[in-house]
């Protein structure tokens, strides 16, 4: 998986003037407008911050989060411009949320007043090649790195909804009051679509999805699942990922 954010030539989002890409196992590079790679930042023009990358947001102070998995856990880790780690996010420049079960952060969401949230997978039973043991994992943090008290009392979030075959979230947008996650449910290779929606608390929306607060698509006959999301003004839910035929489906908010 890669992630590229554009942002003008300050270090702002807008206008792709230069790009930071991330991946797997890949260092997050900074690129200039020429796409040559920006030795000011970390003097190098990358950062190998021992983490495997999942995902990069840039921020209106121009400072950069990534979210992904170390050896501790799902974690973010923020950056200032100049590519050195800021002090005063987590512990250090980053912070882990483990749940006590193997996790990763996948996607990642900045909020304008400086709340972030992490959304990816918990796995329960690391021995289930089926990925039967897998969770969706949802966390809030304030500003400076700490889980964010008021969702989920201050508390990763692992959800199931009852399903005994697996689930996961890919990617994660919203509103300020309402994150709506996007991703998969069932065993690997029998994957259906799956779309939840929360409230700022870190309850499930129940005005959605006739009252369960979650939406899984089928696929008769094969495999789907949704891997990236944006949500409109109207609070109308748009969702694409590796389903049959290149789907792109449009949900209503209310």
């Amino acid at each position: 998986m890669q992630s590229c954010t554009g942002i003008d030539s300050s270090g702002r989002p807008g206008e792709t003037k230069a790009c930071l890409t991330a991946g797997h196992y890949q260092p997050a590079h900074k690129k200039s407008d020429t796409l040559e790679i920006d030795h000011s930042f970390n003097q190098t023009g990358h950062l190998n911050p021992n983490t495997v990358i999942n995902a990069v947001a840039v921020s209106a102070d121009r400072k950069i989060t990534i979210a992904g998995v170390d050896s501790e856990g799902a974690n973010l880790a923020r950056f200032n411009v100049d590519g050195s780690p800021d002090l005063d996010f987590g512990h250090g420049g980053r912070t882990s949320f483990g749940v006590g079960y193997p996790s990763a952060a996948i996607s990642l969401s900045l909020h304008d007043d400086g709340r972030i949230f992490a959304a990816g997978v918990s796995d329960m039973d690391p021995g289930d090649i089926w990925g039967a043991g897998l969770r969706g994992l949802l966390a809030a943090f304030t500003a400076n790195g700490r889980l964010d008290p008021a969702f989920n009392n201050g508390a990763p979030l692992v959800s199931d909804f009852g399903i005994t075959d697996g689930m996961g979230w890919f990617d994660i947008g919203g509103t300020p009051d309402e994150i709506v996650v996007v991703g998969y449910a069932g065993l690997l290779s029998r994957e259906s679509g799956l779309i939840a929606r929360y409230l700022a608390n870190g309850n499930l929306d129940t005005t959605f999805g006739n009252g369960s607060g979650y939406v899984r698509r089928f696929f008769p006959g094969s495999r789907g699942v949704w891997e990236s999301v944006i949500v409109q003004p109207d609070k109308g839910i748009v969702v694409t990922g590796d389903t049959p035929r290149n789907v792109v489906s449009r949900y209503l908010g209310t």
